[in-house]
């Protein structure tokens, strides 16, 4: 049983699909483009995060798991790469912009998302439970409408409590119905 099972809920091929390796505090995975790395504290609660290894990344430019969203007209865009992960784990297609819920993408990484989706460019946003994601999730909605998305924003459901993100939806079946459903 690996961590990414034991702490997140995920299954064990999860992590070969996204090149996942497990570290001593955390996990380490490739970027899009494959020249950097993203090293994720298993705490959420730590600091740092999340680290780029080399520093220097242009997060603002990678739209993770974009391969996933291809061809599709409706995709979730989640607040961060664990987020993706527990979505392929449901089998949905999802990616995040690694810029962090509080910064944009940039124009870059729009219309590499763009181009990625077929029409009608549906972009589900669900951030995190919290204040971070809820601000994130507005600014996200604006920036996406303005470049020619049909954004629809879901707050995850409050009894899955503060902090809460998508890998944690299928602690409550009605909720996963709410958020998740088509």
């Amino acid at each position: 049983m690996s961590r990414l099972s034991d702490l997140r809920g995920l299954p064990d091929p999860i992590a070969e699909r996204f090149g996942i390796v497990e570290g001593t505090d955390g996990w380490t995975y490739p970027s899009p483009d494959e020249r950097y790395t993203r090293w994720k504290a298993y705490d959420s609660a730590s600091h740092p995060k999340y680290l780029w290894r080399p520093k220097g990344a242009p997060a603002t430019d990678l739209c993770y798991n974009l391969d996933a969203c291809r061809g599709q007209g409706m995709v979730y865009l989640v607040e961060g790469e664990p987020d993706t992960w527990a979505m392929a784990a449901a089998d949905l297609p999802a990616c995040s912009f690694m810029a962090g819920a509080g910064s944009s993408p940039s124009t870059v990484a729009l219309v590499r998302l763009k181009q990625a989706l077929t029409e009608p460019y549906e972009v589900r946003i669900v951030y995190d439970l919290d204040e971070a994601g809820r601000k994130g999730a507005q600014e996200m909605y604006v920036l996406l409408k303005a470049s020619g998305f049909r954004p629809r924003m879901f707050e995850l459901p409050a009894s899955l409590g503060g902090g809460a993100d998508v890998g944690e939806l299928d602690k409550v079946d009605a909720a996963r119905q709410e958020v998740l459903a088509p």
